[in-house]
């Protein structure tokens, strides 16, 4: 399959993707089902890692060879220090992070049900770590032959986008759900990368098919998955 997208120069940009979104710290607990209320049961097994959709992309384009530049915010706790550290030692560049002051960083416990292959995540993100329009800099986001974002910080994904667009650099975006504002950002983005249940709360179809046909009529994409 071709995507109908041109990329860049490889010369012309010091990057090959920029992520611009979230990032967290997971606590991963896993179990042999999923707990009942008022019971107590052992954990199967526990991770601590840095997570986050747009983070954990950059790291991953990073150990497959690419370069790799991330934007976003962390809080200046332990979590924040070593998710920001843990970036910079998968290669990922992270001159455009900032550091929110007194801040907490993002933080989740994830219970992976080993018996139903299923994951529920409890999170907790203070506001004060989401980037706004302002934050985004031309120059910290049209730095890379692709832009990745996410749908978190609906605002501030949409002005990175429409920045790229502008640039002539396609847009990506990993979204999970419908917020406010998300039909304008939809609107600047090239792919369009869905969790499985976004299609249907956009469009209220039924079918899969009809979802993703209803995405692509309305935005225009070069290409719409799930």
């Amino acid at each position: 399959v071709r995507i109908p997208i041109t990329l860049p120069s490889v010369g012309t940009l010091g990057f090959d993707v920029v992520g611009c979104g979230l990032n967290m710290v997971d606590q991963l607990v896993m179990v042999s089902e999923y707990p009942q209320p008022d019971s107590k049961q052992p954990i199967a097994r526990m991770e601590y890692s840095p997570g986050g959709q747009v983070a954990t992309a950059m790291v991953t384009c990073s150990r497959l060879g690419l370069r790799a530049r991330y934007v976003g915010r962390f809080g200046d706790d332990v979590h924040g220090k070593w998710g920001l550290e843990s970036l910079s030692e998968e290669g990922v560049d992270t001159d455009a992070c900032s550091t929110a002051e007194a801040t907490p960083n993002g933080f989740s416990i994830i219970l992976v049900d080993r018996e139903r292959g299923t994951r529920t995540i409890l999170w907790s993100r203070p506001p004060a770590l989401d980037l706004s329009p302002s934050d985004i800099q031309p120059s910290l986001v049209c730095a890379g032959r692709v832009l990745l974002v996410d749908c978190h910080d609906t605002e501030a994904s949409t002005m990175a986008a429409r920045y790229a667009r502008a640039a002539g650099i396609p847009t990506v975006i990993d979204v999970e759900y419908v917020r406010p504002g998300i039909e304008d950002l939809l609107a600047q983005i090239d792919i369009i990368i869905a969790a499985e249940a976004f299609p249907f709360e956009l469009t209220g179809c039924e079918s899969p098919g009809r979802a993703l046909r209803a995405i692509r009529d309305a935005y225009k994409p070069a290409m719409v998955c799930m």
